[in-house]
């Protein structure tokens, strides 16, 4: 799973069996759902609110999210699109756990990765006055 915190506010593994133990803050989960071994779902939840805390739960396919995993089953991958993502610093954090598990174990929880999101804008730019250049070469010829 990766949990993104990039506002203040957020979800809290100590009120959450959904939530990492140590993570405080999050406002976004990217997971994969298994039973005995096979894929079952995979979704993005955003933190919706409450004590107890709430989240919506959308397809990563609806949202263009591409998902991975190794033949053994031992790693999963996501690329997830910035546009899904605000601009600005986040911290990202991956965690396994068992959520059925009343006692909610964590087998892993990575460090969390400050990552900068910026909007493509020069991407943009270069892309319209090429167009205006070709219409301009147009009107010319």
């Amino acid at each position: 799973m990766l949990n993104f915190d990039y506002q203040s506010g957020g979800a809290n593994a100590n009120a959450s069996y959904y939530i990492a133990s140590g993570l405080t803050g999050i406002d976004e989960l990217i997971d994969a759902h298994y039973f005995q071994n096979v894929l079952v779902a995979r979704h993005d939840h955003n933190y919706i609110g409450g004590l107890d805390p709430m989240f919506d739960n959308t397809s990563q396919s609806s949202l263009n999210i591409n998902f991975n995993t190794d033949v053994t089953g031992t790693q999963l991958e996501w690329e997830v699109p910035g546009g899904i993502l605000p601009d600005g610093v986040m911290n990202v954090y991956g965690s396994t756990l068992n959520p059925s598990d009343s006692s909610k174990s964590t087998y892993d929880v990575t460090d969390g990765l400050a990552i900068t999101i910026v909007p493509e804008s020069s991407s943009i730019a270069l892309w319209v006055m090429g167009a205006a250049a070709l219409g301009l070469r147009r009107r010319r010829a």
